[in-house]
């Protein structure tokens, strides 16, 4: 897990460096899974004012969100999610005042095994992250 963190943060550091983000308004990155703690981090060390959609964040995530009103953000989790458990997303989102919504046996792709079950779960992470968008 360290070294895919560490791989994708220096993946985005090269990417991102010609990047400007003085230049707007607003900065919004939506993020999955390892991709969640790069995100965090990356605006951390940067100084970057950006809100987060976080799409199944691993453990360490938590330890570089954060509080919502600091940095607006939203959180998604799967009760299922083999990568980390759920009382410790619950914990870390209630400590940082994010929102969280959970996908009952949902799995780290937030998935439960029932494809109609599955859609259903979609079409409702995807209006709460535009109402999220919609909002900030």
């Amino acid at each position: 897990m360290e070294k895919a963190f560490l791989s994708a943060r220096s993946q985005a550091e090269t990417l991102l460096k010609a990047v400007d983000f003085d230049r707007y308004d607003r900065v919004v990155f939506l993020s999955k899974s390892v991709g969640t703690a790069v995100a965090a981090s990356y605006a951390h060390d940067h100084h970057i004012q950006a809100e987060h959609v976080y799409y199944t964040p691993v453990k360490a995530s938590f330890q570089f969100m954060k509080t919502f009103e600091e940095q607006k953000g939203i959180v998604f989790h799967g009760t299922k999610d083999p990568w980390v458990e759920t009382s410790d997303v619950v914990k870390g989102c209630r400590e940082r005042n994010l929102p969280l919504y959970i996908t009952e046996d949902g799995n780290h792709s937030l998935e439960t095994g029932d494809v109609l079950r599955d859609i259903g779960n979609l079409q409702e992470i995807m209006e709460r992250t535009l109402e999220f968008l919609c909002e900030i």
